[in-house]
C-alpha cells in the first residue's frame, strides 16, 4: 500500500532501515563467532574489508554526486519557476538576455584554458594542423639525401615553432575577447534594476550554471592532459650538425630517454643483491623473532633472484642495435667540442648548436640586460695589499 511523502513517513523509514541494520550486523557477529575461530574471524573480517571497501567507497562517491546533481536541478527548476511567476515579461527578457552574456564568459573561459593546456602540453589547436600539409621539396636533391633530410628537420621545427606561436597570439585574442564580455556583463547587470527575490533567483540560477559548466570544464581539460603526450613525440631541434635519419631517430627519443645498458645493469647487480638480502633479512628477523644474521632461506633466495637476472639481461636480444653506436658518436663529437647537447625551457626537446653560437647567444643576452661580467680572477688581495 503506497504511504504519503511526508516528514513522519520518511523518520520512520529512516528507523526502520536502522533497526534492520542493527539486526543484520547482530546476525554477522553471530555467525562469525559460530563458523570461525576467534584468530581466523579476524583476518576474514579484514579479508572481505580489504575486498568491499573500494567498491563501496567509489559507490558512496557516485551517490553522492547524483545527489549534488538532482540537488544543482532543483534549486535551478526553483529559481526558474520564482523568475517566470514574480517578473515581468521585460524582467524574464532581461534575465535571458544577462544569463546568455554569463554562459558567454564562461565558454569563453573555458576556451582560453584549452588553449593554455594545449600550449603546455605541446599539442596546438586542430585548426593548425593545416601546416603539417606543407612540405619542403628540392628537385634536383634525391629522397635520400642527407642534406636535404636535415633541411626539412629545421622544416618541421620552424613549422612547430610557428604553431606554438600562432597558439599563443590565440591566448592572447581570447584572453582580450574575455575581458571585454566580462566587462559588457557587469555593466548590464549595473544597469538592470531588479527586487530582491528576484536577484535572489537569478543568482542560484547562475550558481548552478557555474557549477555544471566547472564540471564540465575539468572533463575537457583531463582529457586534453590525458591525450597530449600521445599525438605530439618529442622533436629535437638541430641547427649545428647533418645528421642521418638513424641519429636524428635516436635524437628524438628526447632528453628523458633512458638507454638500455646491460653491462651496466651486470655491474649494479650485486650491489642491488645485497642491499635486497639486508633488507629481507631485517624483515625475516623481525616476523620469525630470531637473531641469525643471515637466514639460509633468505641467501638462497636472492641467490636465486641473481641468477635469474643475470640470465635475462644476458640471454635478452638487443632489440635496436643501432642505438649505441649513435649514443657512441654523439658522446664523441660533444667530446670534441664539435656540438653541445641541451635541453629547451618550453618543449623540454634537444637543442643541438655549436660553441660559438652559444657564446654569441650568451654575448647578446648579457649586452641587452646590462648583467654582470664574471671575473676570471680575484682582485681582493691587490687591495689588501695596497691598504
Amino acid at each position: 500500500m503506497k504511504q504519503k511523502c511526508t516528514y513522519e513517513t520518511i523518520r520512520s523509514h529512516q528507523e526502520f532501515l536502522e533497526n534492520k541494520y542493527k539486526q543484520i550486523e547482530k546476525e554477522r557477529e553471530e555467525k562469525l563467532k559460530t563458523s570461525f575461530a576467534q584468530c581466523l574471524r579476524a583476518k576474514l573480517v579484514s579479508l572481505i574489508r580489504n575486498i568491499i571497501e573500494k567498491s563501496i567507497e567509489s559507490k558512496t562517491d557516485n551517490d553522492q554526486r547524483r545527489l549534488d546533481n538532482l540537488l544543482l536541478d532543483q534549486m535551478r527548476e526553483k529559481a526558474a519557476r520564482q523568475i517566470k511567476h514574480k517578473g515581468t515579461p521585460r524582467e524574464q527578457q532581461h534575465i535571458q538576455i544577462l544569463h546568455e552574456k554569463f554562459m558567454r564568459t564562461l565558454d569563453l573561459k573555458l576556451q582560453l584554458d584549452k588553449l593554455g593546456r594545449r600550449f603546455v602540453e605541446n599539442m596546438p589547436p586542430p585548426s593548425l594542423n593545416i601546416f603539417d600539409n606543407i612540405e619542403l621539396y628540392a628537385k634536383e636533391f634525391k629522397q635520400d639525401n642527407t642534406y636535404l633530410s636535415s633541411l626539412r628537420e629545421q622544416w618541421k621545427h620552424n613549422l612547430r615553432k610557428t604553431k606554438l606561436d600562432l597558439t599563443t597570439l590565440m591566448r592572447q585574442a581570447k584572453l582580450a575577447e574575455l575581458e571585454q564580455a566580462k566587462k559588457e556583463y557587469e555593466e548590464l547587470l549595473g544597469k538592470l534594476s531588479l527586487t530582491i527575490s528576484l536577484r535572489e533567483s537569478y543568482e542560484t540560477l547562475k550558481h548552478v550554471s557555474e557549477t555544471r559548466h566547472q564540471q564540465f570544464s575539468k572533463k575537457k581539460l583531463n582529457f586534453l592532459s590525458k591525450t597530449g603526450r600521445i599525438r605530439f613525440p618529442p622533436q629535437a631541434n638541430n641547427k649545428a650538425f647533418i645528421f642521418q635519419d638513424t641519429e636524428t631517430r635516436v635524437l628524438n627519443l628526447g632528453p628523458k630517454f633512458v638507454p638500455p645498458a646491460p653491462q651496466q645493469v651486470l655491474e649494479r647487480l650485486p650491489k642491488e643483491i645485497n642491499y635486497m638480502k639486508e633488507k629481507v633479512s631485517e624483515a625475516w628477523r623481525r616476523k620469525t623473532k630470531t637473531i641469525t644474521r643471515e637466514p639460509p632461506i633468505v641467501k638462497n633466495f636472492c641467490e636465486r633472484i641473481e641468477e635469474e637476472i643475470r640470465k635475462t639481461v644476458e640471454t635478452e636480444k638487443i632489440k635496436d642495435p643501432t642505438l649505441k653506436p649513435t649514443i657512441s658518436f654523439f658522446q664523441k663529437i660533444q667530446k670534441q667540442k664539435k656540438v653541445i647537447f641541451r635541453q629547451t625551457d618550453k618543449s623540454k626537446v634537444f637543442h643541438v648548436d655549436i660553441p660559438e653560437n652559444y657564446i654569441e647567444k650568451s654575448t647578446t643576452y648579457m649586452t641587452k640586460t646590462n648583467a654582470y661580467i664574471e671575473i676570471p680572477s680575484t682582485s681582493l688581495k691587490e687591495m689588501i695589499e695596497k691598504n
